[in-house]
């Protein structure tokens, strides 16, 4: 069926090994794929459960937490496929539902004046002006 040479035979069967002892470094008998994931959390908006694209954005981007940063799901992907440990899915969602830090402090509030609005305002009108004299002329 399929023609290959004992070199890629033997780089393939290196890579299935290294695969398989990541896996029992990693224990993946008590890991989750995406999908046994998907099917122990229920969705919102009527769907059944979430979403296997959810699941991969929760891994490669995070979510945004409380506190402002953004956390991700931690998983490790074994060939094409992600698996993720029951233990740090708990940890990414109680790091979700962790309020910030009452001592930190939020930035502030980058909001202007209503003078300093309207004066900046003005500004840019007369500048406006003078150009397009400038273009008239």
């Amino acid at each position: 069926m399929f023609e290959t040479s004992a070199a890629e035979f033997l780089v393939t069967l290196l890579a299935v090994i290294w695969v398989l002892s990541q896996c029992a470094v990693l224990g993946t008998d008590q890991m989750l794929t995406v999908s046994m994931v998907c099917r122990n959390i229920p969705g919102s908006r009527g769907a059944k459960r979430i979403s296997p694209s959810t699941v991969a954005r929760w891994i490669a981007e995070g979510c945004p937490g409380r506190a402002g940063g953004r956390i991700k799901l931690r998983a490790t992907r074994v060939g094409s496929r992600w698996l993720v440990r029951p233990e740090d899915l708990e940890t990414f969602f109680s790091q979700l539902a962790e309020s910030p830090d009452v001592g930190a402090t939020a930035p502030e509030s980058q909001r202007m004046s209503t003078a300093k609005r309207e004066q900046q305002v003005n500004a840019a009108d007369e500048k406006c002006r003078r150009k397009l004299e400038n273009v008239k002329s």
